[in-house]
């Protein structure tokens, strides 16, 4: 969510075949349905790597 419009690239000194370039930058990544009805929300606040759980109407939060 939230393209930063930077990208990134990965690659290896060992094997150039493997490189991955252009890799679009995101400020929050969303991950669905980790728990039924429950998302989980990585972002980064400075150089911390926070995340939270967004829990929708009538999911159980106990699941968690």
């Amino acid at each position: 969510m939230d393209a930063t419009g930077g990208v990134s690239n990965y690659l290896s000194p060992i094997d150039s075949k493997s490189w991955i370039s252009d890799v679009p930058r995101y400020q929050r990544v969303r991950v669905a349905g980790v728990y039924k009805g429950i998302d989980l929300m990585f972002y980064s606040n400075g150089t911390d790597l926070e995340y939270d759980f967004v829990v929708a109407p009538g999911a159980d939060p106990k699941q968690i």
